[in-house]
C-alpha cells in the first residue's frame, strides 16, 4: 500500500502538466509549485525506512536503531517528522466513502420519499438562489453564511409538511380524483396553509431585518442571508412546490492552533535578537493549554540544528538561503520571506497548537485568544500579530448576551405586530398569542441559564432558530382559532 501511495504521488507531481502563461510553457506540479511542495515528504521517508527495516529482517539482521517508525512521530537518523495529519485525512476519507457506498446500496422504493426529498430540496434551492443574488449585488461572503441553508431548511421543511398534510387530509375526503378535483385540492391547500406560512415567513423576515442593523458584522451578514433565503423559500413553496442523534465531540472541539506572523524579525546575526524571538515562542508554548514544542513549526530551531549553536551566533545573510536549498528544509520556504539573493530575512511566521477539554467551550477559546494577544503585545518591536481561524467569532463572545435578548425582543414585537395585522379585530387572540410567544422566549432563555450554558455564536444561532421554529405553533393555532370564529359567524 505504501508503494502504491508513492506511485500516486509521483503521478500527481509529474504527469499532470499545466500551461504557465507567464513562462509560456507547460509545467508539471513539481515545477510550478512554490510553497509546501514537499508536504508528502514524510510519507516517502517513512516508506524508505520501512523498506530498509524489512530488508534487514529478511537478511536476519537486527533493526537499525537510528530508524524509529512510530506514530504519530517517526525518526530517521535523528530527523523527526509528524505523520499524524496524513493518517487522519486518510481515515476520514475512507470512513466517508464507505458510508456513502453503504447508503447508495440501500435504495428506497417508496413514492412518498420523493415528497420528503422535495421538502428538503426546496429550501436548499431557495438558499442557493438567495445567496447567489446577494453575491451578485456585491454582498461579501462570510463563513457564518454556511448556517443559512440549515436555518432555512428547518423552517422550509416545517411549511412543506403542513402543505403535504393538508393535501392528504383534503384528498381523503374526495371519493373520485380527476384533473378538476386536483386543481380544487391545490386551491384549498393554499387557502388552508398559505396564511400560516405567510405569518411564519413575515415574522422571520422582519426579525432578520432588525438583526441586520446590529453592530456585529457577522450577525448582520447572517441576518441578511437568512432574510433573503426565507423570502425566496416562501416564493418557491407557494408556487412550484404547492402541487407536488449523536455527534462526535472529542476531536475538533479540543484542538486549536495559533499562527503568529513576525513582520519585523530584526537582524538575526545579533544573538540577542534570536534570543528575543525564542523567548516569544517559549512564552506561547508555556501556556497551560499548549501542546508543547512538538506541535510548533518554528524554522529557527531547524536552522540551529543545521548550522550548530556556534555557527548560529555567526549567522550571515547567505546562511538562510543555504539552509532552504536542502531538500529536507524546502518546506520552510512557505514560512519565511527573504530579500531575494541577498538572503536577508524580511518576515516569517510560526504555528503552535493547543488542546484541552476546556477548549470545547467558546468562552474558554476566547480567553485563550486573549492570552495570545497579551503575549504578543509584549513584543511591539517585532511587529507581531496572531491569527486564528475562529478569531472572528471569538471576538463576538462578549456581545452575544446583548444580541440574544435584542433578537428575542425583536421576534416578540414582530410576531405580535403581524398577528395584529391579520387578526386586528380579535385583540384578545392577539394578546394571547403574544403572551404565548413571550413565555416560549422566556422559557427558552431561562432553561439555558438554569443549565449554565455559555452564550456563543453557535448557541446564538441555535437560539434564534429554536425561537423562530417554536413560535410557528402558536401562530398556526391562533390563526386557525381566529378563522374558526369567522366561519362560525358566517354560518
Amino acid at each position: 500500500m505504501l508503494n502504491e501511495a508513492i506511485k500516486v504521488d509521483e503521478i500527481v507531481n509529474k504527469n499532470f502538466p499545466l500551461f504557465n502563461l507567464n513562462k509560456n510553457r507547460s509545467e508539471t506540479f513539481s515545477q510550478f509549485c512554490r510553497d509546501f511542495c514537499e508536504l508528502n515528504e514524510p510519507l516517502r521517508r517513512f516508506q524508505e525506512g520501512f523498506q530498509h527495516q524489512i530488508q534487514r529482517l529478511e537478511s536476519n539482521e537486527t533493526l537499525n536503531p537510528n530508524i524509529k517508525l512510530n506514530y504519530p512521530l517517526s525518526s530517521i537518523f535523528g530527523r523527526t517528522f509528524n505523520i499524524q495529519v496524513g493518517f487522519v485525512i486518510m481515515l476520514c476519507c475512507s470512513s466517508v466513502f464507505v458510508l456513502l457506498s453503504a447508503s447508495y446500496m440501500n435504495q428506497f422504493n417508496y413514492k412518498r420519499l420523493w415528497l420528503a426529498l422535495m421538502a428538503c430540496l426546496c429550501p436548499l434551492m431557495a438558499s442557493g438562489t438567495a445567496l447567489g443574488l446577494l453575491f451578485l449585488f456585491g454582498v461579501r461572503f462570510g463563513t457564518v453564511l454556511c448556517v443559512t441553508p440549515f436555518l432555512v431548511l428547518a423552517i422550509g421543511v416545517d411549511d412543506a409538511y403542513l402543505m403535504i398534510h393538508a393535501w392528504q387530509r383534503i384528498k381523503s375526503k374526495e371519493k373520485e380524483i380527476n384533473r378538476g378535483i386536483i386543481e380544487t385540492i391545490k386551491e384549498r391547500v393554499l387557502v388552508d396553509t398559505g396564511p400560516a406560512i405567510l405569518i411564519s415567513a413575515l415574522t422571520n423576515i422582519c426579525a432578520d431585518a432588525i438583526g441586520s442593523f446590529t453592530g456585529s458584522p457577522e450577525i448582520t451578514l447572517l441576518c441578511m442571508g437568512s432574510m433573503a433565503a426565507i423570502t425566496v423559500d416562501f416564493i418557491y413553496q407557494v408556487t412550484f412546490y404547492a402541487i407536488d442523534h449523536y455527534r462526535e465531540q472529542q476531536i475538533v472541539p479540543f484542538f486549536t492552533m495559533a499562527t503568529i506572523f513576525v513582520n519585523n524579525p530584526g537582524n538575526l546575526s545579533n544573538p540577542s535578537q534570536i534570543q528575543r524571538l525564542n523567548k516569544l515562542v517559549n512564552e506561547m508554548e508555556s501556556l497551560p493549554e499548549s501542546w508543547g514544542s512538538s506541535s510548533t513549526n518554528y524554522f529557527i530551531r531547524d536552522l540551529s540544528d543545521f548550522l550548530g549553536e556556534e555557527s548560529l551566533n555567526d549567522l550571515n545573510n547567505g546562511s538562510i538561503n543555504e539552509f532552504l536549498k536542502w531538500p529536507e528544509n524546502k518546506h520552510w520556504k512557505a514560512f519565511v520571506r527573504t530579500d531575494g539573493e541577498n538572503g536577508t530575512l524580511k518576515r516569517f511566521f510560526f504555528t503552535t497548537a493547543y488542546h484541552g477539554e476546556s477548549l470545547k467551550e467558546w468562552a474558554e477559546r476566547a480567553n485563550l485568544q486573549n492570552k495570545w494577544r497579551d503575549i504578543i503585545d509584549k513584543y511591539n518591536d517585532l511587529n507581531a500579530t496572531v491569527f486564528n481561524d475562529e478569531g472572528l467569532f471569538l471576538d463576538l463572545i462578549n456581545n452575544m448576551p446583548t444580541d440574544a435578548w435584542q433578537s428575542a425582543l425583536s421576534t416578540l414585537i414582530c410576531m405580535t405586530t403581524i398577528c395584529a395585522l391579520f387578526m386586528g379585530g380579535e385583540w384578545r387572540t392577539v394578546i394571547l398569542a403574544g403572551i404565548t410567544i413571550g413565555s416560549i422566549i422566556l422559557g427558552t432563555l431561562g432553561i439555558l441559564a438554569w443549565m449554565d450554558i455559555t452564550m456563543d455564536p453557535i448557541m446564538m444561532a441555535a437560539l434564534v432558530i429554536s425561537i423562530g421554529f417554536s413560535i410557528d405553533i402558536p401562530a398556526h393555532v391562533s390563526y386557525h382559532f381566529y378563522s374558526s370564529g369567522k366561519l362560525i359567524d358566517y354560518l
